[in-house]
């Protein structure tokens, strides 16, 4: 009998759009190997019986520093995609916070080497599913399939 994971592999991620003063705070890829040079939010995988929101506090801790409630995490955007291997597909959720503590630092040099406040109109070059995720909450959607 196959295994359902043996079948199709899922795997999730979660995003923190942090915003402040109509800007939202954006970090560059470095040293990764994936599209390094690129800004994206924070960002990061779910660990094993670990909730999206559980996994979004951590992640913004480690990434930049801030701590934010998960109950002041507001669902801002689903999107399920294949990923660029072919091998998998990813569910990425995108949540949405403007109360956190704390100001922010590069918390992995390892894996970034700048951050900023970007409005939205000013956007540097990103990672293309944090850019197409903007892009959909800007149009009011909360969900989005993608095929690129």
């Amino acid at each position: 009998m196959t295994h359902w994971s043996e079948r199709h592999a899922i795997i999730p991620a979660v995003y923190v759009v942090l915003e402040r003063d109509g800007k939202v705070l954006l970090i560059r890829r470095a040293g990764t190997g994936y599209l390094d040079g690129h800004y994206t939010m924070p960002a990061g995988h779910l660990d094993g019986n670990e909730s999206a929101t559980t996994a979004a506090t951590r992640e913004i801790m480690e990434e930049v520093g801030l701590h934010i409630e998960p109950s002041e995490l507001e669902m801002a955007h689903c999107m399920v995609y294949r990923a660029a291997e072919g091998d998998h597909d990813r569910v990425s959720f995108f949540f949405r916070a403007h109360n956190f503590t704390g100001e922010p630092r590069i918390g992995e040099p390892d894996k970034c080497d700048d951050l900023g406040w970007f409005a939205y109109d000013a956007l540097p070059e990103m990672v293309w599913e944090a850019q197409y995720a903007l892009e959909q909450m800007a149009l009011g959607k909360v969900y989005s399939e993608c095929n690129f």
